[in-house]
C-alpha cells in the first residue's frame, strides 16, 4: 500500500533539505576542508608551525567565557551600586510604608474584634453553662448513688 504524500509534506520535505541538510553537510565540508588545510600547512616544508594555530584555537575558544565573565562582572558592580543607593534612599520610604502598613493593621485587628466578640461572648457563656450543668450532674449522680447504698 503506497502512501500519497500531500503537497504540505512535499513542500516540507522540500523546506528540511535545503534549510537543514545542505546547510549542515556545507558547514561539515568547510570544517573538513580546514582541517586538511591545516595539516597540509603544517606538513609541508616551512611551513607554520602547529602549536601557533594551537595558541590561536585556545584564543578563540577562551573568548566567549571572558565576554560572557566580564558582562557578569560588570552586571555585579552595577548591582552593588544599585543596591547602595536604594539603601541611602529607602529609609524614608520604608519608615512611611511600614506607618501605613501599621495603620492597616490597627484597623483590621479593631474590625475582627468587633466582628468576633459577639461570637466568642455567646460560646464563652454556653461553655461556662456546661461546666456548670456537669459539676451539678456529678453531684447529683454522687448524691443519688450514696441514696441507692442506703436504701439497699
Amino acid at each position: 500500500m503506497s502512501k500519497s504524500r500531500s503537497p504540505i509534506d512535499a513542500r516540507h520535505q522540500t523546506q528540511t533539505f535545503w534549510q537543514i541538510i545542505v546547510p549542515t553537510l556545507l558547514a561539515l565540508l568547510l570544517v573538513v576542508a580546514i582541517g586538511v588545510l591545516v595539516i597540509l600547512a603544517s606538513s609541508a616544508p616551512g611551513g607554520g608551525s602547529t602549536r601557533q594555530w594551537a595558541d590561536i584555537s585556545i584564543i578563540l575558544l577562551l573568548l566567549p567565557v571572558i565576554i560572557l565573565s566580564l558582562t557578569c562582572l560588570v552586571i555585579t558592580i552595577a548591582a552593588i551600586f544599585a543596591v547602595s543607593w536604594i539603601t541611602k534612599k529607602v529609609p524614608l520610604a520604608a519608615t512611611l510604608g511600614l506607618l501605613f502598613l501599621l495603620r492597616i493593621q490597627i484597623k483590621v485587628e479593631r474590625f475582627s474584634k468587633v466582628v468576633t466578640k459577639p461570637v466568642i461572648q455567646v460560646r464563652s457563656a454556653y461553655s461556662g453553662g456546661q461546666v456548670i450543668l456537669s459539676k451539678f450532674h456529678r453531684r447529683l449522680s454522687k448524691h443519688s448513688a450514696i441514696e441507692k447504698r442506703l436504701k439497699d
